[in-house]
């Protein structure tokens, strides 16, 4: 059994945006938050349900703490998710969470795992590889700044359409 150290995840996190998400521009608004060194990254190994919600929790207070929205989002890496049903239900439970304290106005929440699948894809779809990260994880969006891009890209089902062309002409 290898025994993950948070540099490590890190590292290997930051390079996958870098490599993959900014160069393949498979999100054309992720460079900017990323030069700017304006993402939060929590690491979290353990799984116990108390304390995800603490931490999670914790993400949330420190970007809505951030009046100048010096974070503009925030990676919630969750190491030990090893099935992508427990990190989709773990995403659902506190997209329920937000809901109950009326914050899915001000965050959404988009999950990536190793071995994500879309809903009625192949397993084998290189398309895939759209959510699927060196970690489990959950993505932590200001939806302020999703709304912005939106408005300054216009029809943003191009960009799924053009990343699942990529990623099928890669194989």
């Amino acid at each position: 059994m290898t025994i993950l150290k948070k540099e490590h995840v890190l590292q290997q996190t930051k390079l996958w945006i870098e490599n993959f998400v900014i160069g393949l521009n498979i999100c054309p608004f992720s460079a900017r938050s990323y030069n700017e060194d304006a993402i939060s990254y929590t690491v979290q190994f353990g799984d116990d349900d108390q304390d995800l919600l603490n931490a999670f929790g914790s993400i949330l207070l420190q970007m809505n703490d951030d009046k100048e929205d010096q974070i503009s989002n925030a990676f919630f890496i969750l190491p030990n998710f090893s099935e992508l049903d427990d990190l989709l239900d773990l995403t659902e439970d506190l997209n329920g969470l937000l809901e109950d304290h009326s914050l899915e106005s001000t965050f959404q929440l988009v999950s990536f795992h190793p071995y994500y699948i879309f809903d009625g894809a192949e397993s084998t779809d290189p398309a895939n590889k759209r959510n699927q990260s060196p970690f489990p994880m959950i993505h932590i969006l200001r939806s302020e700044e999703v709304e912005r891009a939106i408005e300054e890209f216009g029809d943003t089902q191009k960009i799924v359409v053009r990343n699942i062309e990529l990623l099928r002409s890669q194989n």
